[in-house]
């Protein structure tokens, strides 16, 4: 099912079926943007408030569904806060994990990781391991693990696909944008990727366009970003392959 969608989310000329489906689908899009106005309204009037931690927070996320290349630059990121010397702690939804995720759960406390991939979710656990100093948490309540974090000690906090998710206040607002499938169709989801419109790109502090090809165009992509978003700062980030496996028998290919 997830490869169908973004099979059609993504098909540059859709086929006679699949333009028949998106028009289906319009209307649960017009309802999913509404709602999701009508929350960043009540966020942007103060309506709503979040949760504002008392140390450093970084947000990184993107605005459409699928892979950009977030959590590579989280742990980039991290390991460069780390090697700095602050005690970092990465904020995560924890999807695909088996653990109760209504209560705040550990999945690493900087020196020791706790569950396996199956248990505590793939993406936390490779983080844990490739981020061997910092804490990984996960909880459906981000705001119940940023407090859990500081009272661990932690003095910056990186929230892990968090650009949506506002109840936690950031200091700095980092949106990820593959340079290969930038917006998709352009639509809203479930007709298309977006979380919410290319527009409110306008929250973010830094755009990151990940390019995982060398070739790919990315002129007319920053035209459109500043476009919504003249003041962020846009930094184009090329993926390099340091290691090459064979995933039939886990080996390194030489």
């Amino acid at each position: 099912m997830k490869n169908f969608f973004t099979k059609l989310h993504y098909a540059k000329i859709p086929t006679s079926s699949e333009k028949f489906l998106l028009k289906m689908l319009a209307p649960l899009s017009y309802t999913y943007c509404a709602i999701t106005e009508i929350r960043n309204t009540l966020y942007k009037l103060k309506i709503l408030r979040p949760y504002t931690p008392k140390v450093t927070t970084i947000s990184i996320g993107n605005i459409t569904t699928g892979g950009t290349g977030k959590t590579p630059i989280t742990a980039a990121l991290t390991n460069y806060l780390t090697q700095k010397g602050y005690n970092v702690a990465i904020l995560s939804r924890g999807y695909g994990s088996q653990l109760d995720l209504s209560k705040a759960n550990v999945i690493s406390d900087g020196e020791n990781i706790f569950y396996d991939a199956k248990t505590g979710g793939d993406e936390p656990v490779w983080l844990a391991e490739n981020c061997r100093k910092a804490i990984i948490l996960t909880s459906s309540n981000r705001v119940q693990i940023a407090k859990k974090a500081e009272e661990m000690g932690c003095n910056l906090l990186i929230l892990d696909d968090g650009f949506q998710h506002q109840k936690l206040s950031r200091n700095i607002n980092i949106a990820v944008i593959d340079s290969e499938k930038q917006f998709g169709n352009r639509q809203i989801l479930p007709a298309g990727p977006l979380r919410e419109p290319i527009k409110n790109l306008s929250r973010a502090d830094k755009v990151i366009v990940m390019c995982k090809n060398a070739q790919d165009p990315t002129d007319d992509l920053i035209k459109e970003i500043k476009k919504y978003n003249a003041n962020a700062d846009i930094i184009i980030c090329k993926a390099k392959a340091e290691k090459i496996y064979n995933i039939q028998n886990n080996k390194e290919e030489t």
